[in-house]
């Protein structure tokens, strides 16, 4: 097992699920008006989960699901934090979802100079919600690097197009992903 599955494993051996909990937040975001269309269903299974693949379609077409995710996040009291896989698109995607969105790389506090991230498995993020955006182009090492750096307990959800011939996630990711989803009202599917 390589080191990136391990630490996926770590993280879902770590998650608690309070569905009520869940499922009042989603209602209140709901009643707000704040879901986007998103069945409170399709929300609450999403963050039941520790690990999740989510077909949302190309970039403009997920950002209200992201939107809703930080809503929810906000309505259960949690960290949430956006990611892109790589730089391009987080501008557009911050605006977007009115959230700031940066890189594995700027979360986890890499510092070019000392050559290190800030945050590992010995020093991790604080127990969130981390959405990354585009993760069909997520690196091998800023995959791992984002599962060592998360706190046990997190979820992860990786967003991915989906269309065009599929997504293509790393095989830590598929193997470890305790829940598959296609965005509702979407014609992508994972393959």
């Amino acid at each position: 097992m390589s080191q990136f599955a391990a630490h996926l494993l770590r993280l879902a051996k770590g998650f608690a699920v309070d569905r009520a909990r869940i499922d009042a937040a989603a209602t209140r975001v709901a009643g707000a008006g704040l879901l986007a269309g998103t069945p409170i269903e399709f929300m609450a299974a999403l963050l039941g989960a520790p690990i999740s693949i989510v077909a949302a379609g190309p970039p403009p077409k997920s950002y209200p699901l992201v939107r809703a995710l930080i809503e929810v996040g906000f309505a259960l009291q949690e960290e949430v934090f956006l990611v892109g896989a790589t730089d391009s698109g987080t501008e557009e995607l911050s605006r977007a979802a009115g959230w700031p969105v940066g890189t594995v790389q700027r979360l986890l506090g890499w510092n070019a100079l000392r050559m290190h991230f800030a945050y590992d498995e010995n020093r991790p993020l604080p127990r969130a919600t981390i959405v990354v955006s585009d993760a069909d182009r997520l690196s091998p090492a800023a995959g791992e690097q984002l599962a060592r750096g998360a706190r046990g307990g997190s979820r992860l959800i990786f967003m991915v197009d989906g269309a065009a011939g599929g997504a293509r996630l790393l095989p830590e990711i598929e193997q470890a992903a305790s829940l598959r989803l296609v965005l509702p009202h979407s014609t992508n599917r994972l393959p």
